[in-house]
């Protein structure tokens, strides 16, 4: 609680006690809000986009416009930054394998390519797999990569391109 110092005027308490009050109120933390809060808030909201839906339309697309180059930056800036954990996730969400166990299959493969045998160069291998099975098969360069998919993964397919290229060479 504020009390007036030896000497202050009464405009010069009101002033300090008003500075004081707005300050608490700004620092405080908000009381949380209940369940029946929540869902009046929500159906209020709802109320409120469904009688003007181009309204509320319109805002989130200036929104989006408005906030787009800074998302971008810090999308940017983040992945830059987290460049290791965004692989890990993504080899563990597609593929179901960590970062040691890709470092094995580069490493039982000495670096090149399953196909080809010629090392990947600046950019990591493509992880080739199964795609009825999901089973990891090893690590491919993108041409090769994209032989096998352009294949559709069938080996007779690819013994006939074998064929063709033999015959025609």
């Amino acid at each position: 609680m504020v009390s007036k110092k030896k000497g202050e005027s009464d405009d010069e308490f009101r002033i300090r006690r008003a500075k004081y009050q707005r300050d608490y109120r700004k620092n405080k933390p908000p009381k949380p809000l209940t369940e029946d809060q929540k869902k009046r808030a929500h159906t209020l909201r709802k109320e409120r986009v469904s009688d003007n839906p181009e309204k509320y339309r319109q805002l989130r697309s200036d929104s989006y416009k408005r906030n787009l180059k800074r998302e971008q930056e810090y999308g940017a800036e983040y992945r830059e930054v987290n460049k290791e954990t965004l692989r890990s996730r993504e080899l563990k969400r597609k593929y179901g394998i960590s970062i040691e166990d890709y470092e094995l299959m580069f490493k039982s493969q000495k670096g090149l390519c399953g196909i080809c045998y010629l090392p990947s160069g600046d950019r990591n291998f493509d992880i080739d797999h199964c795609h009825s099975t999901g089973k990891v098969r090893g690590l491919l360069c993108r041409s090769c990569n994209v032989m096998i998919g352009h294949s559709k993964d069938d080996p007779i397919l690819l013994l006939g391109a074998v064929d063709y290229l033999q015959r025609n060479s």
